[in-house]
Formats: structure tokens, sequence, C-alpha cells
């Protein structure tokens, strides 16, 4: 039996699909950990459940989370109107709002412990991909899908092909993370890893940091990838226990089937910069 990939795994436990559709192309819907949504779309969200879903309560307050983080001080009427949308409708339902100016949402999922690895998070944010750097599918959604989920708890998927990349090597300062990402991104472009989703592997890996890493897993997007993982470790692990919270290991199968495998070699790194076309 062939085995599954990290983000095949994932998928696979919060779907009631069989074992044989979860295959690349394929489209399944997902039962959601996590749905947010900022104060940029939270109002239109709040609208669009309003509209459909008069009267309903969501499908769980505690799953729910609104995180301010484009206006976070308010500071012009029309913002400030928006947040008090938010802060009426989160009072109705009982649905928790970080604090303005406490952070970047996507970022807070893993900081307060709101996302663990293995689970499925949608929000109204392109790069809750980065997410993938502790072993969490996030991805950004549309309000109306939004909306949906607020309503249901669900979205749909489709399963995305996988690229196996090892990192081998070593590299010192002055070089950074930074430079890691963008030349690692380069490698990728070319290759072409649209949609496609990345699991990395590697010592370089096991070096770095979980701040080094959300580094990383950030750029996929720029590449038109849908997101990169980094599988969970002693790192990992250790990050959760300072939150009290337990997690499991979660990796691909050895007898994945991915749909390609790169080693790239990061040894003398020198520092980079992207320059435009």
């Amino acid at each position: 039996m062939v085995g599954f990939t990290l983000i095949e795994k994932i998928i696979r436990k919060h779907t009631d699909a069989a074992d044989e559709d979860i295959y690349p192309g394929n489209i399944v819907w997902i039962n959601l950990d996590i749905v947010t949504a900022r104060d940029y779309a939270g109002p239109q969200v709040i609208d669009l459940f309003q509209k459909h879903y008069p009267g309903s309560k969501t499908f769980d307050n505690n799953k729910i989370i609104f995180t301010p983080d484009c206006y976070p001080y308010g500071n012009d009427p029309k913002h400030v109107k928006d947040q008090e949308k938010i802060r009426v409708f989160a009072k109705e339902h009982d649905i928790q709002v970080t604090d303005l100016g406490s952070g970047i949402g996507s970022h807070l999922l893993f900081r307060r412990g709101f996302s663990k690895p293995g689970d499925i998070v949608i929000g109204a944010d392109s790069h809750y991909n980065i997410l993938g750097a502790l072993g969490i599918l996030g991805q950004g959604a549309g309000d109306v899908m939004l909306a949906f989920a607020f309503k249901t708890g669900k979205s749909w998927i489709k399963i995305p092909e996988t690229v196996k990349v090892i990192l081998e090597g070593k590299y010192t300062w002055p070089t950074t993370s930074k430079d890691l990402a963008l030349y690692v991104l380069k490698q990728l472009h070319e290759y072409g890893i649209t949609g496609k989703a990345i699991e990395f592997y590697g010592d370089v890996i096991s070096e770095l940091t979980i701040e080094d890493r959300v580094t990383l897993c950030s750029l996929i997007t720029e590449a038109s990838g849908m997101i990169g993982f980094v599988p969970t470790d002693e790192a990992t692990t250790e990050y959760y226990k300072q939150l009290n919270i337990d997690i499991e290991v979660l990796t691909g199968d050895e007898n994945a089937n991915y749909a390609s495998e790169f080693t790239i070699n990061v040894d003398n790194l020198g520092l980079y910069v992207a320059c435009p076309p």
C-alpha cells in the first residue's frame, strides 16, 4: 500500500472520504479545527453569515477567533465601525477577539496555542500557509467560504501534489534564514511548485528555530506554492511544551508518493536579496 504525504495524512484525519479518495487532484470536504477572520474581511464575513443564515448560531464558538491586525488601532471612522461590528457579533456568539495591537493573526494562532500540529485552519489571509512551519495545515479563504465555515465548520480542499525537499550543509552569520528562504525559493521556482505542497527535511531544518522555519515557509506563497511544511520534531515539541500543550509527531510516510524529491546543498550560503523581475 502506498503511504501518505504529510498533507495527505492531515486531510485524511479531517475528512469522511475513504482512503482511496486521498490522492492529488481530488477534492474532498474537510472538518476545520479553527476558523478566523480579521478586521479587513471580518465585517463582510459577518454580513454574509447574517444574510444566508439569519438567526443561526455558529458551528462552534470555541473554534472561531477574530484577529484584528490590519488596522489595529482603528485610526479612522470606517475601521472603528468595522471593529465595532466584529465585537458586537463576537459578543452575541461568545467568540474570542484578540486584543488590538497584540500581533499578526496567523502568528497568534501558534504563539498563543490556538492551533497545534495536525490541525487545519482557514482565515482571510493568503499567508496562512506559514502555519506549515509547525505542521499545521493553514490556508487563506474568501469571505463566502469563511461565512460558510462559520456556520458548518467545513471547507473543501483540492489535495495537492507534494514535493520533498532535503536541505543539506551549513551556513553561518551574517547569512540568515531569510537568505536561506530566498535561495531555496529560487531553486523551487525554477522547478515550478504552483499549487504544490512542500515538505522540508534535513539537518539544516533540524537546526532552525521556530522563527526561522516560519521565515522559510512564509515565502512559499511567493512561488505560487500551496504550503511549506516542516514535520514536527524536538523543536516543535519543546515549543508547545512551553505552552503546556502535548502534540502528535507528524511526518510523511517513507513510501509516500511524492511528485518530486530534491536535495539542496546550502554550504557556504551567501547573502541574498529579492530583485524586481
